[in-house]
C-alpha cells in the first residue's frame, strides 16, 4: 500500500492555494484547493476567499494595507496589491451593474405610479387603484 505525500503548493492566487498530493505507489496526483471558485456573468469566475476578503475591506472602508495587517498578525500569507485592486475593480463593476438593474426596476415602477396618478387627477378620482408594491 502506497503513502500519500504533499508535493508542493502548485498554485497560488491571492489567498487561494491549490496543493498537490501524490501516491507513492500509483503516482496519481490529486489537487486540493483551499477555496471554492464562484462566478457570475458580471464577475467571471473567481476564488471565493479573494472575493470575500476584498468585499469585507470595501464594506468597512479598509483597503489592501488593512487586509495585510490583519492577515500578518494571524501569520496568513496575504494577497498582493495588484490582485487586491483587480478584485476590487471586479466587485465595483458587479455592484454598479446590480445597482443599475435595481434602479431600472424602480424607474419602471415609478413610471407606472405616475401614469396612475395622472389618470386619477385627470378623471378627478383620487381613489383610483395604484399598482401593488412589490
Amino acid at each position: 500500500m502506497g503513502t500519500i505525500s504533499l508535493i508542493v503548493e502548485s498554485y497560488r492566487n491571492g489567498l487561494a492555494f491549490v496543493f498537490s498530493t501524490s501516491c507513492s505507489e500509483c503516482q496519481m496526483q490529486i489537487a486540493f484547493p483551499t477555496s471554492s471558485r464562484v462566478g457570475g456573468q458580471a464577475c467571471g469566475t473567481r476564488w471565493e476567499c479573494n472575493l470575500t476578503a476584498v468585499w469585507g475591506q470595501m464594506t468597512t472602508g479598509g483597503g489592501h494595507s488593512s487586509l495585510t495587517d490583519s492577515l500578518s498578525v494571524l501569520g496568513v500569507p496575504t494577497m498582493g496589491k495588484k490582485a487586491f485592486v483587480a478584485t476590487e475593480k471586479i466587485l465595483g463593476r458587479c455592484w454598479k451593474e446590480t445597482m443599475e438593474q435595481s434602479m431600472l426596476k424602480v424607474d419602471v415602477f415609478l413610471c407606472e405610479i405616475s401614469q396612475h396618478l395622472q389618470l386619477a387627477v385627470f378623471s378627478n378620482s383620487h381613489w383610483l387603484s395604484l399598482p401593488p408594491l412589490e
